[in-house]
């Protein structure tokens, strides 16, 4: 899948980096795993190199995914990977959503979940700061719109307030927006679904592990590397409640 990304992509959305070819390289691994017809949903999509990756494989194992989506609180984030997805011919919808709130699913739920979390320690009041940052580009969006921008013009106008904040501010020990989501995909996943979740080593990995087990998942880790100072891992969660 290519990637291509203007000057005010770079500037606004997270590029790709280490953390997302570990990422890729072990849904690549997975991918055969994946059941037919599956619902698909990657919270905080970005540029869409992961869900757009993993739709296009599906597709060319003709195992096409019921429905690939991606969430992301950024509306730039949103607009650019829908525009890759389209130029790449991958089947894909985007969320602009904080966290789940704009996802609507039926009581199938979520196959796989992919999550690669704004993992980097900050205070948590940069966390909040992305959430006002959010409802003010909601806003600035709302009044484009009402004054007939559209198309370009209207990427550009709602461009002006920048979210890529978003993407590393994790809040305390990196975090915050992790536990968040967690305790909320837990309840949306089907009785045979999977989570795929970024951590580093500095995070309470033990304590994830812990809290899945809780919610009857069974936790794997799947991939391993550093990169400078820091050790990435993935890690693999399946939901073992199917026969309790």
């Amino acid at each position: 899948m290519k990637i291509t990304l203007n000057k005010t992509e770079y500037k606004n959305i997270y590029v790709p980096n280490d953390d997302s070819y570990l990422f890729l390289d072990a849904l690549k691994e997975e991918i055969q795993y994946f059941p037919q017809n599956a619902i698909v949903v990657e919270m905080g999509c970005g540029s869409g190199i992961l869900i757009g990756n993993v739709s296009k494989l599906l597709q060319e194992q003709n195992n096409r995914a019921l429905m690939c989506i991606g969430i992301d609180i950024n509306y730039d984030a949103c607009i650019a990977s829908s525009r890759i997805m389209q130029e790449n011919q991958i089947y894909f919808d985007c969320i602009n959503s904080d966290g789940f709130e704009g996802l609507a699913l039926d009581k199938s739920g979520i196959d796989i979940f992919i999550f690669n979390p704004p993992y980097v320690p900050t205070e948590d009041d940069e966390v909040e700061r992305c959430k006002k940052y959010f409802k003010e580009k909601q806003q600035l969006f709302a009044q484009a719109y009402a004054n007939n921008l559209r198309g370009q013009d209207l990427i550009e106008e709602v461009a002006k307030v920048n979210l890529i904040d978003c993407s590393y501010s994790g809040g305390k020990d990196g975090m915050l927006v992790t536990w968040k989501i967690l305790e909320k995909v837990t309840n949306l996943m089907n009785s045979n679904g999977i989570i795929y979740l970024f951590v580093i080593q500095d995070n309470p990995i033990n304590e994830i592990i812990a809290f899945f087990k809780s919610k009857g998942f069974e936790g794997f880790i799947l991939k391993k590397q550093q990169k400078y100072n820091e050790i990435q891992l993935i890690l693999k969660f399946v939901n073992n409640n199917v026969n309790k």
